[in-house]
């Protein structure tokens, strides 16, 4: 988890003294862009490790086990049960997916079939948060 700490500190992301200490909160700002299909959509959560709620990361882990790609860590939330996650090994390792829950794949095995890449790395991630714009 060092990572996301770490990442988050060469952003311009500002993290609250508690998702320091947790690894998780809400980050501000916190708009991303998921596509141009899609348009952008807010965070409404980073998981924690400190945290024994519906917002720890280990919890998550467990809910969606067999959800989600093998290779995915669940390492954020945003409106309506989609996620944001990190890829940890693989071709893609490190890079940074929106999961769409509504297109879940129910059957089978989880593929890519419902998520888009939205960064290349956590780094790249957080730096491109921005403040919503309802222009």
């Amino acid at each position: 988890m060092r990572l996301l700490v770490s990442a988050a500190g060469r952003s311009n992301v500002r993290l609250s003294k508690n998702q320091v200490h947790s690894n998780g909160g809400k980050p501000s700002p916190n708009t991303f862009l998921i596509s141009e299909r899609e348009g952008s959509d807010n965070i409404r959560v980073l998981f924690g490790i400190a945290q024994e709620d519906d917002y720890s990361l280990l919890s998550n882990i467990e809910v969606y086990a067999g959800r989600i790609p093998d290779n995915f860590l669940p390492i954020g939330e945003y409106a309506f049960g989609n996620l944001i996650c990190l890829s940890i090994k693989g071709d893609d390792i490190g890079r940074v997916y929106f999961w769409d829950h509504e297109l879940e794949v129910i059957e089978g095995t989880p593929d890519y079939s419902n998520v888009t890449l939205v960064a290349d790395n956590f780094s790249q991630f957080l730096e491109e948060l921005h403040d919503f714009d309802n222009t």
